[in-house]
Parts: structure tokens; sequence; C-alpha cells
């Protein structure tokens, strides 16, 4: 089946997994973009700032509404668990686990099921 791709413009917003973490997805109408470009090319999709609750997705990356929710999930729960920035294999773990649990409790059944679809992929185990 194929899904739609989202046209994804630069915004920010509170996330619904815990409300006063922002959530800024950029794209390169946004002068942030340019400063944020070499950490979204280390870290993947995106990043959380755990220190300032600050979520930040890459919003040139094509990313259909189920996987943008993954993404954001998944750093809110970086964010939750404090993980710091020098992060492991067991710290994407937790996070794709408890991001697994959050999208589940908002209803994003279809998100959920890629974490765990992709959890032996990403970390050798199933969520």
């Amino acid at each position: 089946m194929m899904m739609k791709m989202m046209k994804i413009m630069s915004k920010t917003y509170f996330s619904e997994f815990k409300s006063d973490v922002a959530v800024a997805i950029l794209k390169k109408d946004d002068y942030r973009y340019e400063v944020m470009k070499p950490l979204f090319e280390m870290c993947g999709f995106g990043f959380a700032e755990t220190s300032s609750g600050c979520v930040f997705i890459d919003g040139e990356v094509k990313l259909n509404k189920n996987e943008l929710k993954w993404v954001e999930a998944h750093e809110v729960a970086h964010i939750l668990l404090k993980h710091t920035k020098d992060r492991n294999e067991k710290d994407e773990f937790e996070a794709d686990s408890l991001a697994h649990k959050l999208l589940l409790k908002a209803g994003y059944d279809t998100a959920a099921k890629l974490v765990k679809k992709h959890s032996i992929e990403r970390h050798g185990n199933q969520i």
C-alpha cells in the first residue's frame, strides 16, 4: 500500500506526547535549517535537545504522517528518559520502546506498528 507523503512546511508546536516539549519541523525556507543541517546529517531524521526540551525534525526528508509521529515520539522519549547527548544502543532501544507506548496511548496504532516492525532491524530484538 502506497502512503501519501506529506508536504511539510516549517512549523513549531508543542508535542501531544508531552505538552512542554517544543517540536520544530525545519525546512530550507527556515533560517534555522542551515544551522541544524549538520546535526540532521549526523543524527538522522531528527534529534532532541534534552536539556531544553526541544525536538528538531528535518522537514526536507519526505516522511508520511506515521513516520513523522514515530520520529517525534522517539525524540520526546529521549527527553522523558533524560538521555544525554552521548547516546548508545541501549538508549535508542529504550526510546523506541517508550515511543511505541506513547504512540499506542495517543491512538497512532499504525505508527506504533512501524516502530515494532523495525525494532529487530534497528536493535536486533523485538519491542
